[in-house]
């Protein structure tokens, strides 16, 4: 048997005072977003929402009382994939300080990807707007970074996205597959 000398038990008290310093992962809140975008034809959007939260839940207050801000990653989905399939996505982004929503359009056979590209698009300059406005749970929330990302199909569109709102700062696909028209 070692003994614990006053350098170990200090070393370890040092330890977990740093531990306890690093800012702690933010509770995972969820929303369901209809939106309507008038310069399509109101366009319906459904979206789900998962953002940094002050408690686990639905429609719970974001986190960031303190000002806090957080950028918004807007996902498009694979061919025939739900939002939930991607839930390793939210779950490991979130809690670093991440909102990441999820469009649910274009689910069947034969979607439009211009359409997934425009909503993508739609619904990010959405929550640009929602972080300015008051009454939104955004309300000085959003921060100016965005990214907007997909898979297969949604990576495509989000290429396309990219190309039609220079306002999105940042792109992360994976397998992104070539749309009609051409993501290339």
């Amino acid at each position: 048997q070692r003994k614990l000398t006053a350098n170990s038990l200090l070393s370890v008290c040092f330890v977990l005072s740093a531990l306890t310093a690093l800012p702690q992962p933010f509770l995972i809140g969820n929303s369901t977003l209809h939106l309507t975008d008038s310069q399509r034809g109101n366009r319906r959007i459904t979206a789900e929402v998962y953002y940094p939260a002050s408690a686990q839940g639905r429609d719970v207050p974001v986190a960031g009382g303190d000002g806090s801000k957080f950028p918004v990653l807007c996902f498009g989905h694979g061919y025939l994939l739900p939002g939930k399939a991607y839930r390793n996505i939210w779950e490991g982004v979130v809690p670093a300080g991440y909102i990441v929503v999820f469009p649910k359009k274009e689910k069947g056979m034969f979607p439009s990807h211009r359409q997934l590209a425009e909503d993508l698009a739609f619904v990010l300059n959405h929550f640009r707007l929602a972080g300015k406005q008051e009454g939104s749970l955004f309300y000085e929330r959003i921060s100016e970074t965005n990214c907007c990302m997909g898979h297969s199909m949604g990576g495509g569109s989000a290429v396309l996205a990219a190309g039609m709102d220079p306002t999105i700062g940042a792109l992360a696909l994976l397998a992104p597959y070539d749309t009609h028209p051409s993501a290339i």
